[in-house]
């Protein structure tokens, strides 16, 4: 059995990542399958054609919410989106079209129904983004990561809750293997900081500070300290003196295998993104979340409050880390209470579903009597 897929969905990470963790599992589930990725030239460029998936490229205007005049730009863009979406569909002829979110995922998805392609849809956030609310009305199913975004959608009887796909490697990395990655050891305590791809400057400017003070009173902590690759020479000059002297502390401006890290992490102190949200459950790890303070519909504290609320995770506000007090006390008091960073982690293993994009596959593939042969 095998399918023709069309996956769509980028701009971030957190469109990408489940997209190709749910396309992986159709890979691994039906082999035969064949797949074509369709973007526009942003962060999905880069990263889908290093995954050997075919990738086109459809150049669209995304959705401003500062000025409404740019609103007959962007319809012109959109219908000449569509028309392009429509020829590599026709080309291509997909049995589904399968879309994360994000602007491009629009034209795509409007074109699969235009043709009476089947659609699919996954959002990721507790707060749906518009995109998703208004295709929702097309999909033949609409995927959601936390239950409390059914009520946002218009048309409730085709979504369905399975959580958000993530990369198999979150689960299934060996831990001896990333503690060898990182040349750390299994006995000692380790912080994992990072804001994203291109850093958090807030994040950076906090951790940097209660770090220092972190590795006076616990010299045998470890720490790996994600910068992006924006802040990465500035951390590098102001860190350099403890980098000489401490092998425990680990710096970086990107890492491409991130599961290394989050598998051997105690703590985590992040964002609040879906992905990594889904990520951190599924491998149930402690967590600090500091939600981006300007996320569309302040999605990103209404994730991270999801899981303070089961215990799962801790949530600090952006605007309360800049002092650094309230951050190193809650490290401090965290590393001196082991008992507290495994209940916590317990419970984000309970939120967690590893198997979402397993769910996803199966969902789809029921719609189906039998796939391309």
């Amino acid at each position: 059995m095998a399918y023709r897929c069309v996956f769509t969905g980028g701009g971030t990470g957190g469109h990408i990542y489940p997209a190709l963790a749910v396309l992986n599992e159709f890979k691994k589930t039906y082999p035969d399958s064949e797949f074509l990725y369709v973007g526009t030239n942003g962060l999905e460029s880069k990263i889908v054609p290093k995954n050997s998936i075919p990738f086109k490229e459809i150049p669209v205007k995304p959705h401003s919410r500062k000025s409404i005049f740019n609103i007959f730009t962007e319809i012109k863009s959109l219908v000449s989106a569509v028309i392009k979406a429509k020829k590599l569909l026709k080309e291509f002829k997909p049995d589904f079209v399968f879309g994360t979110g994000g602007y491009v995922s629009a034209p795509v998805t409007i074109a699969a129904y235009l043709l009476k392609i089947p659609v699919f849809l996954h959002e990721q956030n507790a707060t749906p983004g518009l995109t998703n609310k208004l295709l929702n009305f097309v999909a033949n199913k609409t995927f959601i990561s936390y239950n409390v975004a059914l009520k946002k959608f218009y048309c409730q009887a085709n979504v369905i809750y399975t959580g958000n796909p993530v990369r198999s490697e979150i689960i299934n990395t060996d831990r001896k293997d990333a503690y060898s990655f990182f040349n750390f050891e299994p006995d000692k305590t380790t912080i994992l900081a990072f804001g994203g791809s291109i850093g958090a400057a807030s994040i950076n400017n906090a951790f940097s500070e209660v770090l220092k003070r972190l590795l006076a009173q616990f010299p045998q902590l470890q720490v790996i300290f994600i910068t992006g690759e924006r802040d990465f020479a500035r951390y590098s000059e102001e860190l350099k003196d403890i980098l000489s002297l401490n092998n425990n502390l680990k710096l970086f401006s990107f890492l491409d295998k991130m599961y290394n890290a989050i598998t051997i992490a105690d703590i985590i102190l992040c964002r609040a993104g879906a992905t990594t949200i889904a990520e951190i459950t599924a491998a149930g790890k402690c967590s600090v979340l500091i939600p981006y303070p300007y996320a569309t519909d302040n999605h990103q504290f209404k994730n991270a409050e999801a899981l303070r609320n089961n215990n799962a995770a801790f949530l600090i506000e952006d605007s309360k880390i800049s002092d650094g007090n309230t951050l190193y006390e809650l490290f401090y008091n965290l590393i001196n209470d082991k008992s507290k960073i495994k209940s916590t982690a317990c419970n984000a293993k309970k939120m967690g579903i590893p198997d979402a994009a397993s769910r996803i596959v199966n969902e789809i593939s029921s719609l189906f009597s039998g796939g391309r042969n």
